[in-house]
């Protein structure tokens, strides 16, 4: 069966706060540079560099404001989930030229959807696969790796199901981390590890994230502010200058500029 992917070209503002999802993803850094954050460590991508990430891997990204980048995410055919590709493709890699013409090729396929473009997707795919496997010597993960996986997995869906449900309330660190069975000092340390960020941040983030999306049916931004968590005006747009790299009267012209 084809992928049937995903594939998105971002020109700017592209952030995504901490999160994961059952489909392998692939980073392709056109130009600028951007800072990738998996399981608790920062990596740094260059112009022209690719990053893997496996299904279940816990990441986060923030690019440049001018970089250019293509993301790509598959669903993951079983055989797949056996392995640990998660990793960078560097300009050290003497296969990153090979890497980078199987994803500008899957790029012109799926932009030009000519007839039986998704057999040649998934065809170009599975070569890149195999390729991550074979050349990278992606690593088999054993039982203990797995569980690990799945308890941090848990832990942030836990997480992520409480913020959905009260980010428009006032939510102190005390409360989520008795909702999650730990200590304050516990749950920063443990939330700090598996999303390289601190939970107020993550908090913020996904209310800017909640933001964007009131805003492209509401203009009055204090309405959003406040509907989405912010106690003042300045404090929000303070925040969604740090997680866009531009204000929300900036966010909703460039809205009616699409």
């Amino acid at each position: 069966k084809p992928y049937s992917p995903y594939i998105g070209i971002y020109d700017k503002n592209l952030r995504f706060p901490a999160h994961y999802h059952e489909e392998v993803e692939i980073l392709y850094l056109h130009r600028g540079r951007m800072t990738v954050n998996i399981n608790g460590a920062g990596v740094v991508l260059e112009e022209g560099e690719i990053f893997v990430i496996s299904p279940g891997d816990i990441h986060s990204m923030t690019a440049q404001p001018d970089s250019l980048t293509s993301v790509f995410k598959f669903y993951t055919p079983k055989p797949l989930y056996r392995f640990d590709i998660t990793g960078k493709i560097g300009r050290d890699n003497v296969c990153q030229d090979s890497f980078g013409d199987i994803l500008n090729e899957i790029i012109d396929e799926y932009t030009k959807k000519a007839p039986g473009f998704e057999i040649a997707v998934s065809a170009l795919a599975d070569r890149f696969f195999l390729m991550a496997i074979r050349r990278l010597c992606a690593p088999i993960l054993d039982d203990s790796q797995k569980a690990a996986k799945r308890k941090y997995i848990e832990l942030l869906n836990k997480i992520t199901d409480y913020c959905e449900n009260r980010y428009e309330e006032q939510i102190r660190l005390a409360d989520i981390s008795a909702e999650c069975g730990y200590s304050q000092y516990h749950f920063s340390r443990i939330f700090r590890k598996v999303t390289s960020m601190s939970f107020p941040d993550f908090l913020s983030s996904f209310r800017i994230e909640k933001a964007k999306e009131r805003l492209y049916y509401n203009t009055s931004v204090s309405k959003v502010a406040y509907e989405c968590g912010f106690n003042n005006l300045r404090s929000f747009n303070r925040a969604f200058r740090k997680n866009t790299g531009i204000t929300p009267r900036e966010y909703i012209a460039e809205l009616g500029d699409k």
